[in-house]
């Protein structure tokens, strides 16, 4: 009994150092109580700031409901349940692609199944409009298809526009669904005789329906809760939604916002109850995802169904890259806008502009790299902070601290960018970063946290216990640990957070919308106001220069991370 006893006290001392060592003494001297406070304060006050200045409006919530704001409330919920259908929709056939081909689990095929969340709404809605106008590039490529133009610009464009960007949130739960129906479920149903249709109601969809219907959850959250796509081209199919009234209400004059605080409160409200019909959903369910048996050899497909699948990937990649992008960068090169894409019209003078000194489209990119980096460092700073108490000091206060740092990921942008502005306007606030870019970035960081510390925390506790034990045995030291072992392994999650805020940051519209300070222009107002002008060309050029900085560092990441699992490989 002295064995297992003695190997007992080593793991839990491994997992909660004892005070006389000087990682637990360090461990134990976290603040706690201080980190619960700082996310109280990035995450929770600007909530119930908006919570309390809707409150006493109570009397207000009739007038509120004129027939423009129902309109808005049914356009928004009728928005975020087409889009949720249209992703996962997009998800299953992205994924099944992917599964027939035998790159569900290829590491870079993943990663570019993600390049389409990584680009902007409001850039890709400009895109398509490019693409799609009457007298855009579809007319001149595919003249026949030219009778698309009128039914695009629509509800139904919009829906697409936003299926197209959003459907990796749902493709990350169906390729995992997929790859265990195809080898552990399937095989034996087929084996027992069971027909396509008896496997698809009682084998795939029992199986994927629980975190396919978590991840639409996500997807209609994200779709109600978005701004830049309703603002661009919703504006332009006359489509209003929440977040647009609401950004209305506090731009446009007189500017009100009591009625902007009680827009946002009953867009949470709606966002709340969708959460908790998902929690009740999920409870219920009893299904056991896997129940420990051997996997079975699935069936390889075949050379037709590799093709299909090809195409089907090949087609999600033109809609959702190729058209948008595509468009963007043609119209960058443009010297004259009305000329065409012809070679004599084609010019890098737009570029030119950007890196020229003292132009504005320069100096907001510069702001914008300045802003990204303090906003990714700061928020994996937090993210290790959080990820270390809650991996070795467990509390209720850290779990509190934790659900805070999680809560942006559930509430939309525009909610907490009010949020932002009521509470950092208080009056009996000593000082306050508003009208500064220290408020931008604050928004950042509170926007995107969850981002960052998703990557840090999973990475953190994928780290088994013997590595403490094994560094004690030889005698390591707190430094020695921190920089020889722990940081190294730590690492990849550690970038790929970083590095997610960076690429956001880079691009995001509503917290610089709504937050930023008197003559301070970033790359997305800069983009949207050369779009307002008729622009397109500058707006295009500083737009393709940002998407091509996001992909070369996504690139650089996913080339670092690879040679790293190879080289541990090797090892």
């Amino acid at each position: 009994m002295t064995a297992p006893s003695s190997s007992l006290a080593s793991r839990r001392g491994a997992l909660y150092p004892s005070h006389g060592t000087s990682a637990g003494a360090l461990l134990r001297s976290l603040p706690q109580p201080a980190l619960l406070l700082i996310f109280l304060i990035l995450m929770g006050a600007p909530v119930l700031a908006v919570l309390a200045q809707a409150a006493p409006l109570w009397d207000r919530w009739a007038a509120l409901f004129t027939p423009e704001m129902l309109q808005a409330l049914r356009n928004t919920l009728v928005l975020g349940l087409l889009v949720s259908l249209l992703s996962a929709a997009l998800a299953f056939l992205t994924a099944w692609a992917m599964s027939a081909l035998g790159i569900a689990q290829n590491p870079l095929a993943r990663t570019l199944s993600l390049v389409p969340f990584m680009g902007p709404p409001y850039l890709m809605s400009m895109g398509w409009i490019m693409f799609m106008d009457p007298n855009g590039y579809m007319s001149h490529l595919a003249p026949a298809l030219a009778g698309l133009s009128g039914p695009f610009f629509s509800l139904w464009g919009l829906v697409l526009i936003m299926a197209l960007h959003l459907f990796p949130i749902s493709l990350i739960a169906m390729l995992q669904a997929i790859e265990t129906v195809r080898i552990r479920y399937d095989p034996p149903a087929r084996a027992h005789g069971a027909t396509l249709s008896y496997r698809i109601l009682r084998v795939w969809l029992p199986v994927m329906a629980p975190g396919l219907l978590g991840a639409t959850m996500l997807v209609f959250v994200k779709t109600i809760g978005e701004f830049g796509a309703p603002l661009v081209f919703g504006s332009m199919v006359q489509f209003p939604v929440l977040t647009t009234a609401i950004y209305l209400k506090m731009t446009n004059w007189p500017i009100d916002f009591g009625a902007a605080a009680q827009l946002s409160t009953l867009l949470l409200l709606v966002v709340f109850l969708v959460w908790y019909g998902n929690d009740l959903y999920q409870r219920r369910t009893r299904l056991v995802q896997d129940s420990g048996t051997s996997a079975h050899r699935a069936a390889p497909p075949s050379l037709a169904v590799r093709y299909l699948a090809a195409l089907g990937l090949g087609g999600i990649g033109l809609l959702s890259l190729a058209i948008p992008m595509g468009s963007l960068l043609v119209t960058s090169l443009l010297r004259i806008e009305g000329d065409g894409a012809v070679l004599r019209n084609l010019s890098l003078a737009h570029y030119a502009a950007i890196f020229a000194a003292g132009g504005v489209a320069g100096q907001a990119l510069l702001s914008s790299l300045r802003l990204a980096l303090l906003a990714a460092t700061a928020a994996l700073l937090l993210s290790l902070a959080l990820a270390v108490a809650a991996r070795f000091l467990p509390s209720r206060l850290v779990h509190w601290t934790e659900w805070l740092g999680l809560l942006p990921n559930a509430i939309p942008d525009v909610l907490l960018a009010i949020g932002l502005i009521l509470f950092w306007n208080a009056r009996w606030l000593p000082f306050t970063p508003y009208d500064t870019s220290g408020m931008l970035a604050v928004g950042f960081v509170i926007v995107l946290f969850p981002f960052c510390f998703t990557y840090v925390r999973t990475a953190l506790f994928r780290l088994p216990a013997t590595t403490w034990d094994a560094a004690r045995v030889h005698q390591g030291g707190r430094l020695t640990i921190a920089r020889r072992i722990v940081l190294p392994l730590l690492a990849p999650g550690m970038v790929a957070g970083w590095t997610m805020v960076f690429a956001v940051a880079m691009r995001d519209l509503v917290v610089p919308m709504l937050l930023s300070p008197p003559n301070s222009t970033l790359v997305s107002t800069y983009i949207y106001g050369q779009y307002l002008q008729g622009s397109l060309p500058d707006a295009a050029a500083l737009a393709v220069v940002t998407l091509l900085v996001t992909v070369v560092l996504l690139a650089a990441v996913q080339w670092w991370s690879l040679r790293s699992r190879s080289r541990g490989a090797m090892l």
